[in-house]
């Protein structure tokens, strides 16, 4: 008895011991895991497993970093089939809480997870089945702290493979996944089934095969019909690390079948290097329902691919793709005028039958892209995507045309616009390059401009022009190369209606914005003009007047509508140039306009010798010209004159170009042997009267009377005077104006039938046809009056004698003439040898007047 009593202590001491091994051990194993707090309550055992009530745990890394665990009627299971083992581990609760040194960030590049490491952690599953209907993690997302909530149920199955039951659980929906597992030494499969709010949203089966150098990878992955979850993103937001993300909603109705068959070169570090070695993915996709994309609009459409890939060289065996794309966000799009933004687009890509016959660098496409609106636009051709040594597109013939019937921008009105481009180029992650093939062209049946301007028959020719296009900056734009703009009539009021053509040279920098060439009118006027526009910095326009010769034709009379119809040049050289600068608008110009050696018509007036040169300068709205030197070697309005010489200035605002101020410095010209001078003045023109003083100096009565057609009239002496006059609505008049002759006087004899019937009719005239036989004047006034209406009226003063009346007794007469002057010039015009020209228009004039009542 004695000795069972020993025995049965001895083993209580035994146990004793062992158990205190055991606890001393464990504590050490815990302690060398990393855990250095473990707690529990409630331990017993009921129904054949061990129940805790509770369980709590802190594990820290050797950096820091803890984890801390909290288990709720922890339930642990044996089994004892085939040897004592872990059947069951259930929990009604599970609690973590991560706490790193450093939160996890927003954005991270997302590396290739070690799924050899994953297969062995399911192999060390402690139990046959895992089972915890309610886990709440605590851990980092970004920089701040969010908390997962779901369940999950893992089960080991006889065959090997795992049974999974994973479900997340959010505000807005729950997230459940669920399938089947199998790991081995091989390798992994997995066929897993995703719902979203108990809908089926996609499907997974997959291989993984470790190899001994480099993994293998199979699978296909379908989308039936992808449920409305957009809430899917807001619950994933944390961890994406972007307060805006890029999508607003999620695909909805998105059907895809996607499988492929990778075999890496080597280990992948990263999903990217996935494709690095041997690459055959198939991919087919419909989304029927509308996508809306930030910055891209409603999307839906289609696509198939068929890609074979070997260690970056790619072959499309077979590719297509649909996209249409409603209210289109893009924000190149977006920066066009409201006017010309397109409403869809639509874009058609097709792999050309011949990029499956051989592996290449390059693989072509057909592409097709429309936009339709008040704009119409198709883009169509081959395109070719390069791999090598970095992603590009590249195309040689890709045709461009756009249509509108009618587009209003801003203050332009544009009607029947077509484009028709022919493009090659390419583009990359930077930029695209394009340039105009031959025949690129833009043309426009007519466009209504502001201040009255208005082109028909309009086309651009942009053949071989280069555009630079920076994607991060598209209005950064470049262009190189000629153009040619035409338009078969132009209309302003400046301007007679008439085609007019440009011609050069475009040069758009980063900088600066250039063009060079010339500007020509059907009419022969053609101009060189030369531009610049440096960033932030004014305009310059600098344009040069090519010479003119007038001798075949006359460009300034068919090419300017305010220049005078009566004026009409016929021999002379016109050149000139002139500088224009600005910012917005017009602000500075300055040049010159020479006209030399002009001979031509004003209204019944032949001139020859015409030379002047005027010198502009504008100042914002403030026009100054000056003519300081203009010359005329005849003028013969029915009485020869010349030379002439005149200095003018004109100043005026360009709203009111025609009502400026007129300074007349010198003007005189020689007529009759004398010379008729202007007095300096200043004439405003928008006033209706303007007044001017002649000065009359040494004409001769011998010329004079040698231009008048008068029968038997002759005469000698020299006459100065004083003419004032006034232009009133265009009309002469002049008052009070004198003529004297002067000392010592000359003769006039007049000796006609008319005088000498006169006389025999009229007693009284006797003796004054008498002294006008042969008088002899030492004084010869007249008072001179111009009225409206082209009446000359001359008070005559005659002092004299006549050596064969009365032995030569002073005589003093006082005669008033009238004369028609225009009628007067008519007849001289008709009479004397004048071109046919002045003679048509003096004829007409007669006919006029005496149509008028």
């Amino acid at each position: 008895m004695r000795w069972g009593v020993r025995l049965l202590a001895a083993i209580v001491a035994l146990l004793l011991i062992l158990m205190l091994a055991a606890f001393l051990l464990l504590r050490h194993s815990l302690s060398a895991a990393g855990i250095d707090q473990l707690a529990w309550q409630g331990l017993g055992w009921a129904g054949g497993a061990l129940r805790v009530e509770q369980l709590s745990a802190r594990h820290t890394d050797a950096v820091g970093a803890r984890l801390e665990i909290d288990l709720r009627a922890l339930q642990l299971e044996p089994g004892w089939a085939g040897g004592p083992h872990l059947a069951v581990l259930q929990a009604q609760e599970l609690q973590l809480d991560w706490q790193p040194l450093v939160g996890l960030p927003g954005n991270r590049d997302i590396g290739m997870p070690d799924l050899q490491q994953l297969a062995a952690t399911l192999q060390w599953l402690p139990a046959e089945r895992l089972a915890i209907p309610r886990i709440q993690i605590h851990l980092p997302c970004g920089i701040r702290r969010c908390t997962l909530n779901g369940g999950l149920v893992v089960a080991r199955e006889a065959s090997g493979r795992f049974a999974l039951q994973l479900e997340l659980l959010a505000e807005q929906g729950s997230i459940a996944l669920d399938g089947y597992l199998r790991s081995d030494a091989a390798g992994l499969e997995a066929d897993l089934n995703l719902q979203l709010d108990a809908n089926p949203a996609a499907s997974l089966q997959t291989q993984w095969l470790y190899g001994d150098s480099a993994p293998r990878s199979q699978g296909v992955l379908t989308v039936p019909d992808w449920p409305r979850a957009d809430w899917l993103l807001a619950y994933a937001q944390p961890w994406l690390g972007s307060a805006n993300p890029a999508v607003k909603s999620l695909p909805t109705g998105l059907s895809a079948e996607v499988s492929w068959l990778l075999e890496p070169a080597g280990r992948p570090q990263t999903a990217a290097g996935l494709l690095a070695g041997s690459v055959e993915i198939r991919a087919n996709l419909a989304l029927a329902d509308a996508w809306h994309i930030p910055d891209l609009g409603a999307v839906e459409g289609e696509a198939a691919i068929d890609l074979l890939g070997d260690d970056g060289l790619w072959q499309l065996r077979q590719g297509h793709a649909r996209l249409h794309l409603s209210e289109p966000l893009l924000p190149a799009l977006l920066d066009l005028p409201a006017e010309i933004r397109p409403q869809t687009v639509e874009l058609d890509v097709k792999s050309q039958a011949d990029s499956q016959l051989a592996w290449s660098r390059r693989l072509p496409l057909i592409v097709e892209a429309r936009a339709t609106g008040s704009v119409e636009a198709t883009l169509a051709g081959p395109v070719a995507v390069v791999s090598q040594p970095q992603w590009q597109a590249q195309w040689d013939k890709l045709q461009l045309q756009v249509a509108a019937e009618r587009l209003d921008l801003a203050s332009l009105q544009l009607h029947q616009l077509g484009l028709d481009w022919q493009l090659s180029g390419s583009v990359d992650e930077q930029q695209l390059d394009l340039r105009l093939g031959q025949g690129a062209s833009i043309s426009l049946a007519s466009i209504q401009a502001p201040d009255q301007m208005a082109l028909s028959g309009v086309r651009a020719d942009l053949s071989g022009l280069a555009l630079q296009i920076p994607l991060a900056e598209p209005t950064a734009i470049g262009a190189a190369g000629p153009l040619t703009i035409s338009a078969s009539r132009v209309e302003h009021p400046l301007f007679k209606p008439q085609a007019w053509t440009v011609k050069g040279t475009l040069t758009r920098e980063p900088n600066s914005l250039s063009w060079q060439g010339s500007v020509a009118a059907a009419s022969d006027l053609a101009l060189e003009v030369a531009f610049a526009w440096p960033a932030e910095e004014a305009w310059r326009m600098d344009v040069e007047l090519e010479p003119a010769f007038l001798r075949a034709g006359d460009p300034l009379s068919t090419t300017l509508a305010g220049w005078p119809e009566l004026l009409a040049l016929s021999r002379g050289r016109l050149l000139g140039q002139i500088s224009l600068r600005g910012a917005a608008g017009l602000e500075r110009a300055s040049g010159w306009l020479e006209l030399d050696g002009a001979a031509g018509i004003y209204d019944r007036m032949a001139f020859q010798g015409l030379s002047t040169r005027m010198d502009i300068d504008l100042a914002g709205d403030r026009l100054q010209l000056d003519m300081p030197a203009l010359t005329l070697e005849t003028l013969d309005p029915g009485v020869a004159m010349g030379p002439l010489s005149v200095d003018l200035r004109y100043a005026a605002h360009l709203e009111r170009l025609l009502a400026g101020l007129l300074r007349i410095e010198h003007a005189q010209v020689q007529v009759l042997g004398g010379q008729v001078l202007v007095e300096p003045a200043v004439l405003n023109l928008s006033s209706a009267s303007h007044a001017l003083v002649l000065d009359i100096r040494g004409v001769e009565l011998d010329r004079l009377f040698a231009a008048y057609p008068a029968e038997g009239l002759e005469g000698r002496g020299t006459l100065d005077g004083r003419l004032p006059v006034t232009l009133v609505d265009g009309e002469l008049v002049i008052e009070e104006g004198e003529l004297d002759a002067r000392a010592p006087g000359g003769f006039l004899k007049y000796r006609s039938e008319k005088l000498k019937n006169l006389a025999e009719s009229a007693p009284g005239m006797r003796q004054v046809a008498q002294a006008l036989d042969d008088f002899h004047y030492d004084l010869l006034a007249a008072d001179v009056t111009y009225r409206e209406g082209g009446i000359l009226v001359l008070g005559l003063e005659l002092q004299g004698r006549n050596p064969a009346v009365q032995d030569g007794r002073p005589i003093h007469l006082n005669i008033r003439l009238e004369e028609d002057i225009p009628a007067l010039l008519a007849s001289l015009q008709l009479s004397g040898k004048v071109s046919e020209v002045i003679q048509e228009r003096v004829r007409q004039r007669l006919l006029q007047q005496r149509a008028d009542p």
